[in-house]
């Protein structure tokens, strides 16, 4: 009579009791370590397959993660069992097996050979577990070189014979005993053998180098799968020599798309000329696949500036049909950069809307090195019928920089165009143009009352940009700071503290801010105190109470601008002592800066500073032992638990807390 099999509740009974012994003996081990003790036999040993079955059931998330975690426990204790459980009837049983023995690395060595017999298991997914386990091993699995080769290309699973080819590439050096048998492989009569060959050298990469002649000739196979394959494993092992360069530009040439494209993204990899590849090249950007045009942009743009003469394919490129095609082709035109600068400023004139725009998105990308496309660009900005157009001409001369500064003007011009996302786009670049820009915030001011809160927006940040150049704007950025977008009232308070107004305007506008329904609007705000420094000591009480904000990021701004206030905050100290075990790390950090800034007037915090010293983050203890350090002479009786931050694990923590114990002993404070 056979025996009853368990069901799921003894089952779990069965592992509580399991990880009970586990415990038992880890503790026992634990005692032996300490000293010798009596030798008492241990329990029976954990049935590794009860954990495995366990594992592969349909238990609970819970469960099944308990199993995992006894076995991983286990560790090379299991392997036997779980070797054992690769030769069960049960699927689920050999594929949570082979997964197991993957997850537990190279303590499965000894699980190799059953590794090595599932390779051969009737289930695809077993395979590939098994595969997966070997690659973990890496050089160790060198023995299963043999069968790994027979599953990569003859396995009926793609997944298995991937899997298998990644198992090869792990091994390492070793594998190149392999590329015999492999180069052998190409000449097979079946064309997966063919193909799998070739695929599996690609994985091993550039050990494979000794097969760069049979892939080559492996490009004029019957098979197009095989071509295409060989094409992406010349890619993979190098392609110096043996002709490999011209075998490829032949295979730009073939009949079926596939191996087009292959050779397209391997000949983009090519390191050295690039005489006879740009012409080629160019002509697939004309391909009637649009992969292959695709992967010709793609190749061009790997070139580089060696492209440079393909920069009439890829504008024309711009006009695709397939959008990803012209997003490459962009993308090319970037990398060749300041040598496609003269035909993309061309290309703004090109009669196609899409043209136009990408052209100039491509310039706005190459940025300054782009400085010869002003002229079209300004052009371009005020003058282009689509909106799309000129915004773009406008973000390219900002993208430029200062050395657009011949567009200002213009782009002031643009400030009063018709349509908002033109107007928001010339803000923009004059802000990015940056002090240059000026003479435009005159009319920057006029474009904080603009209808669109986006333009009054990019108005605010190009004011911030341009900066302390900018000052008469302040009276309209105070006013902005009342806008009814928080958007426009956080980037007036930005440029506030960019620009460094007289805080008797400045101060009290911001101090208002600080109480805004928006936590954006009240970090920035607290922001521009801060940079006013001990200008805006008359926000003192103000700050205090943000540092009791609900938003941290606001608390940590309130300190850092207290700290700005230097000695002026002393009334602020106890305060600034209870942020120190804010739950925000960057809050504990901000508050014990703020006391550091301080400097001796912060000598009440000596305590607080002396318990942060134990804060788990390695950054409150650096600025912690800092500010003790800061306080100077009143901070003696941190002297011990300094000495104590001497041995802490982080360099940097020492140093600070060593240096700390020479400013206190010195008697003074460094500046």
């Amino acid at each position: 009579m056979t025996e009853a099999k368990p069901d799921m509740q003894t089952l779990l009974l069965r592992l509580e009791a399991r990880f009970a012994e586990l415990e038992r003996r880890y503790l026992e081990l634990e005692r032996r370590v300490e000293g010798p003790v009596a030798e008492e036999p241990l329990a029976e040993p954990v049935d590794v397959t009860e954990l495995v079955s366990l594992l592969a059931s349909r238990a609970g998330d819970e469960q099944r993660d308990d199993a995992r975690a006894a076995l991983m426990a286990l560790g090379t204790e299991a392997v036997a069992g779980l070797a054992v459980c690769l030769l069960d009837r049960r699927v689920e049983l050999r594929l949570a097996a082979a997964e197991v023995l993957a997850e537990l690395g190279s303590a499965a060595r000894p699980a190799l050979p059953g590794l090595v017999a599932a390779l051969k298991d009737g289930d695809a997914q077993v395979r590939r577990a098994a595969a997966g386990a070997l690659e973990v091993l890496g050089p160790a699995a060198k023995s299963a070189m043999p069968a790994l080769i027979e599953l990569s290309i003859k396995d009926a699973d793609a997944g298995a014979r991937g899997r298998a080819a990644l198992a090869l590439a792990a091994i390492g050096p070793g594998v190149k005993s392999a590329v015999p048998a492999l180069i052998e492989a190409l000449h097979d009569a079946a064309a997966d053998v063919r193909q799998g060959a070739a695929q599996v050298l690609g994985e091993i990469g550039p050990t494979a180098e000794g097969a760069l002649p049979a892939l080559v000739d492996a490009l004029r196979d019957e098979h197009w799968r095989v071509r295409r394959s060989a094409a992406w494993a010349l890619a993979e092992i190098g392609l110096e020599g043996n002709g490999v360069v011209a075998a490829l530009l032949e295979a730009l040439r073939d009949a079926e798309w596939g191996v087009r494209k292959s050779a397209a993204w391997a000949l983009g990899r090519v390191r050295g000329e690039s005489k006879t590849l740009v012409p080629a090249l160019g002509e697939r950007l004309r391909d009637e696949v649009a992969d292959v045009r695709y992967w010709a942009a793609q190749a061009l743009g790997d070139l580089g500036t060696r492209a440079r003469d393909a920069v009439p394919w890829l504008i024309d490129a711009l006009r695709d049909a397939d959008h990803h095609v012209r997003r490459r082709a962009a993308e090319a035109l970037v990398n060749v950069g300041s040598d496609a600068v003269a035909g993309l400023s061309g290309a703004l004139k090109n009669p196609a809307a899409e043209v136009r725009q990408a052209a100039a998105q491509a310039l706005a990308e190459i940025g300054p090195a782009a400085k010869a496309a002003v002229p079209a660009l300004i052009e371009a900005a005020l003058t282009d019928p689509d909106v799309a157009s000129r915004s773009r001409a406008g973000m390219a001369l900002g993208a430029i920089g200062p050395s657009a500064r011949n567009a200002i003007l213009p782009l002031v011009e643009a400030l009063k165009d018709e349509l908002g996302d033109v107007r928001q786009a010339a803000a923009r670049a004059l802000g990015d143009i940056g002090p240059v820009a000026k003479g435009a915030v005159p009319a920057l001011i006029e474009a904080l009352k603009d209808s669109l809160w986006s333009v009054r927006r990019s108005a605010a940040w190009a004011l911030a940009e341009i900066g302390r150049e900018a000052k008469d704007a302040v009276p309209a950025l105070i006013e902005a700071l009342r806008d009814r977008e928080w958007g426009v009232r956080k980037s007036a308070a930005w440029a506030l503290g960019t620009i460094h107004p007289d805080p008797v305007q400045a101060v009290p506008a911001l101090i208002a801010a600080l109480q805004d329904p928006t936590s954006d609007v009240r970090y920035w705000a607290a922001q521009a105190l801060g940079q006013l420094g001990p200008a805006a000591k008359d926000a003192l009480a103000a700050l205090v109470a943000a540092l009791a904000d609900s938003d941290a990021h606001v608390r940590r701004r309130a300190a850092q601008a207290l700290g700005a206030l230097r000695s002026d905050a002393a009334s602020a100290v106890p305060k600034l002592v209870g942020l120190l075990t804010d739950p925000a790390t960057e809050v504990r950090v901000a508050a014990a800066q703020a006391l550091a800034d301080v400097g001796p007037e912060a000598r009440s915090a000596v305590s607080a500073l002396v318990s942060a010293l134990g804060d788990a983050a390695t950054d409150v203890r650096q600025v912690a032992a800092q500010a003790l350090g800061a306080i100077g002479a009143s901070a003696s009786s941190a002297i011990p638990a300094l000495d104590e931050a001497l041995g802490d694990e982080i360099a940097w923590v020492r140093q600070e807390a060593a240096q700390a114990i020479e400013r206190i002993r010195s008697g003074g404070v460094e500046g």
